[in-house]
């Protein structure tokens, strides 16, 4: 009977092989720089493991191009309101609306004003100090900087400094530049925090090829 069991486990095995199917891991076990995939096959990478068991990470391709907002002022951005509203509920219905963990984001401007203060998410984009620290997990999982220009949400100053008119993007170059808030052809790849125990599928060597 043993026999019979173990070639029924090997033969749904070799089935769940052929028909693409792909065991899930923990996050926590790949390393910064690693990809996985959501269950619909959206691909992210892993930037960070946080002694506080978090994992930082980032989505690999860009969302969509869209406005950041009147001004530059993430609290107020369109793409917070996206983000936090649409794009969440997917995510939860992905991940486990318990796996994605609150985190808090560094509004100091590139001039180093506070006017903006912190902000408390569950779904941001990159700060320009974040996209410093992760740069080399970035790049390591897509071969180099992406073709697009993608916001960041670091201002380039305040109402109390030069203004509040100019956001920090990232050129296809992996450089940083500034682009005016209200410019509606700039991407956005969502920054979020998961639970070091959220079951993910990793993504084989032959799809990163």
């Amino acid at each position: 009977m043993s026999n019979v069991l173990e070639m029924l486990k090997e033969a749904v095995r070799i089935l769940e092989e052929k028909e693409g199917k792909e065991k899930t891991v923990e996050v926590s076990s790949l390393s910064p720089g690693e990809v996985f995939k959501d269950k619909d096959g959206e691909s992210y990478i892993v930037l960070e493991h946080k002694q506080t068991g978090e994992t930082a990470v980032l989505k690999k391709a860009i969302l969509e191009c869209m406005q950041f907002g009147g001004n530059n002022d993430w609290r107020d951005s369109h793409i917070r309101k996206e983000l936090n509203s649409v794009y969440l509920k997917a995510l939860e219905e992905k991940f486990g609306e318990e796996n994605i963990h609150t985190h808090t984001v560094d509004l100091l401007s590139l001039d180093g004003l506070d006017d903006y203060g912190e902000c408390q998410d569950k779904v941001s984009i990159l700060t320009a100090d974040e996209y410093k620290k992760y740069r080399r997990a970035i790049d390591k999982s897509t071969d180099g900087p992406i073709d697009d220009w993608w916001w960041l949400c670091t201002p380039d100053s305040t109402p109390s400094g030069a203004g509040s008119s100019y956001v920090r993007v990232v050129l296809s170059s992996g450089t940083f530049h500034y682009v005016a808030a209200n410019v509606s052809n700039n991407a956005v790849r969502p920054f979020f925090v998961l639970d070091s125990s959220t079951s993910v599928f990793p993504e084989s060597e032959e799809e990163d090829e």
